[in-house]
C-alpha cells in the first residue's frame, strides 16, 4: 500500500512540470464529482425502489389464485397454501364491478362505478398494510359489530371526493 501513496503523492505534487500537476488535480476533482453523483442517484433509486415495492405489494398480493367460474374450494388451496414455509399468510378476496349510490344531504344523490374487493378481514389485515395508507377511519371498521349490523366499506380518495362521501 505504501507504494501506490508514494506514486500518488508524486503526481499530485509533481514540481518540474506544473502542468502536469493541474491537470492531475482537474482529473481528481472530476473523479469525485463523478463518483459523488452516481453515490446520490443510488442512494435515491434505492429509496425510491423501496418505497416502490412497500406501495404496491403493501396493497396487492403477490400471488392471486383465481378460477373460472364458482371457487367454492378456496378453503383447500388456502390450507394447502398455508403449509408452505415461504407462504407469510393467505387471505381470501372476491373482485367484482359495482355501482355506488350515495345520498345526499340535500336529498339529491350520486352515482359512481368502481371495482370491488371483499375481503375477510381478520386474514387480510394479516397480509397487506392497508391501514398504513389510509387518510381517516381505521380497517377494523370493515367488520359490522352487533347483530344485523352491515359490515364496513373504505374507499379511495377520489371517488370519495366524487360521492362526497364522509366517514361514519
Amino acid at each position: 500500500m505504501r507504494f501506490e501513496w508514494t506514486v500518488g503523492a508524486r503526481l499530485v505534487r509533481s514540481r518540474k512540470k506544473r502542468f502536469l500537476s493541474v491537470i492531475t488535480n482537474i482529473s481528481i476533482v472530476g473523479i469525485v464529482l463523478g463518483v459523488t453523483a452516481l453515490t446520490v442517484v443510488l442512494a435515491v433509486t434505492g429509496g425510491f425502489q423501496r418505497e416502490f415495492r412497500q406501495r404496491v405489494l403493501g396493497l396487492q398480493p403477490h400471488l392471486l389464485v383465481r378460477k373460472y367460474g364458482s371457487f367454492t374450494e378456496y378453503r383447500e388451496i388456502m390450507a394447502q397454501l398455508s403449509r408452505s414455509p415461504r407462504v407469510k399468510g393467505v387471505t381470501p378476496a372476491t373482485y367484482d364491478e359495482m355501482m355506488i349510490l350515495h345520498k345526499l344531504e340535500t336529498g339529491g344523490q350520486r352515482r359512481a362505478g368502481a371495482y370491488i374487493k371483499g375481503v375477510d378481514v381478520p386474514t387480510f389485515q394479516s397480509v397487506t398494510n392497508l391501514q398504513r395508507f389510509m387518510q381517516v377511519g381505521r380497517i377494523d371498521a370493515l367488520e359490522g359489530k352487533g347483530k344485523g349490523k352491515v359490515p364496513g366499506i373504505i374507499l379511495g380518495s377520489e371517488l370519495a371526493k366524487k360521492l362526497k362521501a364522509k366517514v361514519g
